[in-house]
């Protein structure tokens, strides 16, 4: 900070000491001087009365405020570009000082009934001014560049903040695994080694006796449940550390952030009362960028989330958002603000649900990921009420849980069943239903386990994409079906749990409600998903013998709806 400040009062005398050297009567040094700070944007308002009292001073009254006059009418110029294109690069300010250095001059010669080489010495002060003008903001440029020991530590804290964004990536994996081990725990204490003692019975072995065998076959049971139980979790373990594995390898790219930029971005926030204390740029794996920058604002001076954002787009030339900061306005403590890029397609989410009981045993899930993905899922536990409930929501929990952690589908889902295999006597199998809808392609990858149909709108053309397998915790190794559909702007996915299907009276049921879907007219999703649970009770003949839910989610491109 006091660095900056020093650099600040040093260009400002230099700007003071350019007005003492004069070129046949003209100030060539001075005005090039001016223009170049305009241009580098420093802090460059106080520089007009510092000049203005150095040009009085050389050059006189009369002369003075003909000089007071260019150096206004090129703020106003600069001003009124910069209104159009927030920035004036350093050849356009050159010719449009240059310009208004030359048509000033020229005004005064003519009025003045000056010669030929009064007129050739103007213009050749024009050209001198603007060729001064660039080597000044090149060495302003360097002026304000950090120095190598500077530089150094700021790259030690641009890894530092890689770094913080690992630990924070692996806590919320500890926290995953913390979830999943309190399940595995109370599924193993439930089926703890409980042998029966074999001398309790007088027989003495006997191998008529029915009760003997009655105790060695629920032994042999329980010897069959443990030894599962202990392949199951060394399966987990040997999981568990191919996820690690895979997660240390999908590390960031750490990209340098050019001179121009870090230049451009700190004056642009200078200007609006913001210190930048660093800049750094990131690519995750997908090759979404990400700006973080640590900054704060002086006390007194309020500046929105949204502003600061259409400063880093207009900087590095793409669409940033916020990344999960609920803070409206700069704050004035140091904080790193995270910028992404701006996904291509939004989503907006419907749902309609029908219960059986005064608890429904389904659950859904519409959640954004910090990966640039959308989680959509549905998942129905068996039978209904409180019990089906808790199934279904230590489904989708657990799936929210890894998934944010940057887990994959597959692998999330086939640790989620080991948790159901464990704890087989006290959970149901429930189904699992779920999309991942990438924001930036607006690809969808389906996975299902047991669970009903899905349907892609688009349209009046409709996709059912249909499952087969068992549902959640129905076998060692679960059938995943997967399926991968790339979505476009005004398409509805339609996800249900299977007992609209189920309780339906009439034949072809599937087909009947792709009918009705075909049919139902692009909306908003939230009306799509009530017309279509109304329309399913009254056409399909479906009675309320089960839960029912309906959840339908539209996706649009920002670039055609703005």
């Amino acid at each position: 900070m006091q660095g900056r400040i020093f650099k600040s009062i040093v260009v400002q005398m230099i700007g003071l000491a350019s007005t003492q050297v004069a070129l046949g009567g003209f100030q060539p040094v001075a005005i090039g001087y001016f223009i170049a700070v305009w241009c580098s944007r420093l802090l460059r308002y106080p520089l007009y009365p510092i000049m203005l009292v150095g040009i009085y001073y050389s050059v006189g009254f009369l002369q003075g405020t003909k000089y007071a006059l260019v150096l206004f009418a090129i703020m106003i110029v600069f001003y009124i570009m910069e209104g159009k294109q927030s920035r004036v690069p350093i050849i356009t300010g050159t010719l449009l000082g240059g310009g208004v250095l030359y048509t000033m001059e020229m005004t005064d010669i003519i009025m003045s009934n000056g010669g030929k080489d009064t007129m050739l010495m103007a213009t050749a002060t024009a050209v001198l001014t603007m060729c001064l003008s660039i080597l000044f903001y090149k060495l302003i440029e360097m002026f304000q560049m950090p120095g190598k020991g500077e530089r150094d530590k700021q790259d030690k804290e641009g890894y530092k903040e890689k770094l913080n964004s690992y630990e924070e990536r692996m806590n919320s994996i500890s926290d995953a695994f913390a979830k999943m081990a309190k399940s595995v725990e109370k599924a193993v204490f439930n089926q703890r080694e409980i042998f029966f003692d074999m001398d309790q019975c007088g027989c003495v072995n006997n191998p008529d006796c029915i009760r003997c065998n009655m105790l060695i076959r629920q032994n042999q049971i329980y010897k069959n449940k443990l030894a599962d139980s202990k392949r199951i979790i060394a399966t987990q373990l040997l999981e568990m550390s191919k996820i690690l594995g895979e997660s240390l390898g999908n590390t960031y790219d750490l990209h340098g952030v050019t001179d121009e930029q870090l230049q451009d971005l700190t004056g642009r926030f200078r200007e609006r009362g913001i210190s930048v204390q660093r800049v750094v740029r990131l690519d995750n794996r997908r090759g979404i960028s990400e700006i973080l920058v640590t900054m704060r604002a002086k006390r007194g001076n309020i500046v929105g989330i949204k502003e600061a954002e259409k400063i880093v787009n207009e900087v590095f030339g793409m669409e940033v958002e916020i990344v999960r900061d609920k803070r409206k306005i700069i704050e004035t403590e140091m904080i790193t603000y995270r910028f992404r890029e701006k996904p291509n397609f939004f989503v907006l989410h419907g749902l309609a649900k029908s219960g059986k009981e005064y608890v429904s045993g389904d659950n859904f899930s519409c959640l954004s990921l910090e990966s640039g993905q959308t989680l959509l899922g549905i998942s129905d536990g068996m039978g209904c009420g409180i019990q089906a409930y808790k199934d279904s929501e230590m489904v989708l929990e657990l799936l929210e849980g890894l998934m944010e952690s940057g887990f994959s589908e597959e692998t999330a889902i086939k640790l989620i069943n080991t948790i159901f295999i464990l704890d087989g006597e006290n959970v149901s199998p429930a189904t699992v239903d779920m999309g991942i809808i990438d924001m930036y392609s607006g690809v969808c990858d389906f996975m299902k386990l047991g669970a009903a149909s899905t349907y892609v709108k688009r349209g009046d053309w409709v996709e059912t994409i249909r499952s087969t397998s068992m549902p959640m915790g129905g076998s060692h190794n679960p059938d995943i079906e997967s399926t991968t559909k790339k979505l476009y702007d005004g398409d509805f996915v339609i996800m249900m749990s299977d007992g609209i299907v189920e309780s339906a009276a009439k034949q072809n049921k599937e087909e009947m409600l792709g009918k009705i879907i075909m049919e139902m007219e692009a909306g908003k999703p939230q009306d799509m998903a009530d017309r279509l649970l109304d329309r399913a009770k009254r056409e399909l003949g479906v009675e309320d013998e089960d839960d029912m839910t309906v959840f339908v989610t539209g996706i649009w491109n920002y670039a055609k709806c703005s």
